[in-house]
């Protein structure tokens, strides 16, 4: 813990000093708002209290395991959103492979048809 004297706002809401400065949802005052917070209808009512939070060793561990994974939790965001990305321009991309598809296969079944007349042909020589 800091030497340095603080008060940490247990509300669910920020707190809004006599100089307009808040304090957020469990975030320390700064140097200047600790003046401000002495005393305050804050403190009186134990909104703001003097501090700053302490965690217990057993909880340590089970925040760092939180923070990693939350870590590795906006990786796999990072990476589906990629994929998502590259997905929908790949669906973009689609309808012109389809219609080069399309004109491939009428232009081989032209070339099919022609070969199949000619093999036709050919046989009714003989």
């Amino acid at each position: 813990m800091t030497s340095k004297k603080v008060y940490t706002n247990t509300s669910a809401n920020p707190v809004f000093l006599s100089d307009g400065t808040s304090v957020g949802v469990g975030e320390q005052t700064t140097d200047a708002q600790y003046e401000l917070a002495k005393g305050s209808f804050w403190e009186e009512h134990g909104v703001l209290v003097p501090g700053a939070p302490e965690i217990a060793p057993e909880n340590k561990a089970q925040l760092d395991e939180l923070r990693a994974e939350n870590a590795k939790l906006k990786e796999d965001l990072f990476s589906e959103q990629s994929s998502r990305q590259k997905l929908e321009s790949d669906l973009k991309d689609l309808p012109g492979q389809l219609k080069t598809a399309q004109d491939k296969l009428t232009e081989e079944q032209a070339r099919s048809q022609k070969l199949e007349s000619d093999l036709k042909a050919a046989l009714a020589k003989k």
